[in-house]
């Protein structure tokens, strides 16, 4: 077999724009040499394009830019606003509109190919991009190589795209219902909703935090019976009456007893399962207070101890007929740095074996994770108790950890706005303080984190005082690594235009005051994570 059918089936089969991408550059010959690669795609309803790379290229210019406004001067953003070609030996000819990109990838790209990809009407949805270190010259040969992996490309992007369309639809919908009120700035909450495998993306597992009065924040995860569309309408009417009536009774039980008879009325929501908490930071000593209706148990992460699971507090399914035992709150006092874990059945349960089994394997993930952001504890949750085959349910991970400062780690929540950065450099302050970090380092760490949070509040949250920007910072063995994470969605130009300098610069500074930055984004928000190595001595 040729070197260009092979290359051909390896995108054919690609299932992502990452595996798009890895196919493109598996070999050397396929490509021409090319030592990077990148794929955009135009986003639907906005006036962006979202890039995705792989190869040789620095993290912090991946980051820089992932997303670009249609006016960018980018030679991607051209191709396809212009829907033609273009072919650059040397980048360093190119036109003065491009001075800024060409200086900026200067060390990474001098050379580069970049196809328009077409819809099957005609119309350009994407580019792909083959970028080379060095400047050089492309035969005819090459470039018709290049033409037939574009078209490949195109052929495999439109398919990708409509299944994604597909999905996004039914993800926008579960995504509406279970959209997590981030206003509460007494706790860092992050959540994940993770279908079965061979199941529809909507069904009946839903996750809720709600802001009560100030210091306290009340959370839920449950579960309704069943797969599909009616589980999710029943999923949302339960989980909105646990809204209300939270907002109106102080006790667990008693939102539990309110959500009973409720559901008595509603088709469908028998037997449904639910664990409710409030978190409340007023007093002296954080605490939670917590009631769980034939719902597996809260999992309570303390610092420097074994996870413990909330096993009071209990009381039947609801709606399902039996005469609950009343006022059956429990209550456990929090140590600062505690992470409290909520979840649906379809986490532990595997068909083969004893549910306790199931207890003790998330039992002990958990202690693995309790040294990580709450959105990467999910995250990690989620991959650590997955069974081999998959899961055969829905999984629903709510985690919590209450803003704190103690002596391994630190929580802020902030309101999304400019006039509150101070306020979390100041706590961060005070905590390396408290550590004993160097002095130097401190520097570093505050002006990095600064960078991070001022991104996540201006782009991410984009000044949305209803939204909160979190940090989460952790010491061990010397090594201090900060979370700084939003819950908004990039959708502003990432720096790739001359107007976007500033943040262009601060990503630089990040990405050398930090030893490591890693970025993950989701659909539910941004996560930058900033590790620095020998921060506090001994």
């Amino acid at each position: 077999m040729t070197e260009l059918p092979m290359r051909d089936f390896a995108v054919q089969a690609a299932d992502s724009v990452t595996g798009i991408l890895t196919a493109v550059l598996a070999s050397p010959h396929g490509c021409g040499g090319a030592t990077a690669a990148a794929v955009g795609v135009m986003v639907d309803g906005e006036e962006h394009v979202r890039f995705e790379f792989a190869g040789a290229l620095p993290a912090e210019l991946k980051d820089r830019y992932h997303v670009a406004r249609l006016d960018s001067p980018l030679v991607g953003v051209d191709v396809i606003t212009s829907g033609r070609r273009m072919i650059i030996p040397d980048t360093f000819d190119l036109p003065p509109r491009y001075d800024h990109a060409v200086r900026d990838m200067a060390g990474s790209v001098r050379a580069c190919v970049a196809h328009p990809l077409h819809s099957g009407s005609g119309n350009v949805i994407g580019v792909l991009l083959l970028l080379w270190s060095s400047a050089r010259t492309f035969s005819e040969a090459e470039l018709d190589m290049f033409a037939r992996i574009a078209d490949v490309a195109q052929e495999v992007l439109n398919r990708l795209l409509l299944t994604a369309r597909e999905h996004r639809i039914a993800a926008d919908f579960q995504d509406h219902l279970l959209d997590l009120d981030h206003g509460s700035t007494d706790a860092v909450v992050a959540a994940v909703y993770q279908p079965a495998d061979d199941a529809a993306r909507v069904g009946g597992n839903w996750y809720s935090a709600t802001k009560l009065t100030p210091g306290r924040i009340g959370v839920s995860v449950g579960d309704v019976d069943g797969h599909g569309l009616p589980a999710a309408i029943v999923m949302s009417r339960l989980r909105a009456a646990v809204t209300v009536s939270a907002l109106t009774a102080a006790d667990p039980a008693a939102v539990l007893e309110a959500l009973d008879k409720y559901a008595a009325t509603v088709a469908g929501a028998r037997c449904a399962t639910l664990a409710y908490a409030v978190v409340d930071s007023t007093g002296e000593r954080d605490r939670i207070s917590y009631s769980c209706a034939g719902h597996p148990p809260p999992l309570l992460v303390p610092p420097e101890e074994h996870p413990v699971f909330l096993s009071e507090g209990r009381r039947p399914p609801i709606a399902s007929g039996a005469d609950p035992v009343p006022g059956r709150t429990a209550t456990e006092y929090l140590p600062p740095g505690s992470l409290v874990l909520l979840y649906t059945d379809g986490l532990i349960e595997r068909a083969e074996e004893s549910p306790s089994y199931g207890f003790d394997r998330l039992r002990a993930a958990a202690a693995e994770c309790a040294w990580l952001p709450v959105g990467s504890v999910c995250a990690e949750l989620l991959a650590r108790m997955k069974p081999p085959g998959g899961y055969r349910d829905d999984v629903v991970v709510l985690a919590l950890r209450p803003t704190h400062t103690c002596a391994r780690s630190f929580a802020v929540a902030l309101p999304a706005t400019p006039d509150h950065i101070p306020v979390g450099r100041g706590a961060l302050r005070d905590w390396l303080r408290l550590i004993t970090v160097d002095p130097e380092r401190e520097q570093d760490i505050l002006l990095a984190t600064g960078e991070a949070v001022t991104n996540a509040i201006e782009h991410g949250s984009r000044c949305e005082s209803r939204l909160t920007v979190t940090i989460e910072a952790f010491h061990s063995h010397g090594t201090v690594s900060v979370t700084v994470s939003d819950s908004g969605c990039w959708t502003g130009d990432s720096s790739a235009s001359q107007r976007s300098r500033r943040r262009g610069r601060g990503l630089t500074m990040i990405s050398r005051l930090a030893d490591q930055v890693d970025t993950i984004r989701t659909a539910n928000g941004t996560r930058v994570t900033l590790r620095f190595d020998r921060a506090v001595a001994g």
